[in-house]
C-alpha cells in the first residue's frame, strides 16, 4: 500500500526541494591519481623536480617547486589533463583562464585549489 507525498528513505521532501550549496571537500588527499598517473613536475630541460599522486601533494608542489617547473607546465597546459583525470573539470577549467605569470600565477593557482 502506497502513500501519497511520502518519499522512501534516504530522501525527504526537503532534500529534494531545497537547493543546497555542494559539500566542500576538505581532505585533497583523498582525490588521488590512479598509480603510475602522479603528476610529475619538470623544469624545460626535462628534469623531474617534484611528483604529486593526490591534490594535496599537487598543492604543496605548487607551493615548492620553482616557478620555472609551474611557467613550463601552465603555458604547455599540462595540469588540464591530469586534474581531468582526476574529475577536477572545474578546477582544471579555473586554472586555463589565468592571464598571470611569476609568483602571482603560483598563487592564482593555489587559491583555486585551496576552493576546493
Amino acid at each position: 500500500m502506497e502513500q501519497k507525498g511520502v518519499f522512501p528513505f534516504p530522501f525527504t521532501r526537503e532534500s529534494i526541494t531545497k537547493k543546497e550549496e555542494p559539500k566542500k571537500v576538505t581532505d585533497l588527499s583523498s582525490i588521488s591519481a590512479s598509480k603510475g598517473k602522479e603528476f610529475i613536475f619538470r623544469l624545460r630541460n626535462g628534469k623531474e623536480v617534484g611528483r604529486a599522486g593526490n591534490l594535496a601533494e599537487f598543492a604543496s608542489k605548487i607551493r615548492t617547486v620553482p616557478l620555472e617547473s609551474i611557467e613550463y607546465h601552465f603555458s604547455g597546459r599540462h595540469f588540464t589533463p591530469w586534474l581531468n583525470d582526476l574529475k577536477q573539470i572545474k578546477v582544471a577549467h579555473e586554472i586555463e583562464q589565468i592571464k598571470l605569470s611569476g609568483e602571482k600565477l603560483r598563487q592564482s593557482i593555489l587559491d583555486i585549489l585551496s576552493r576546493i
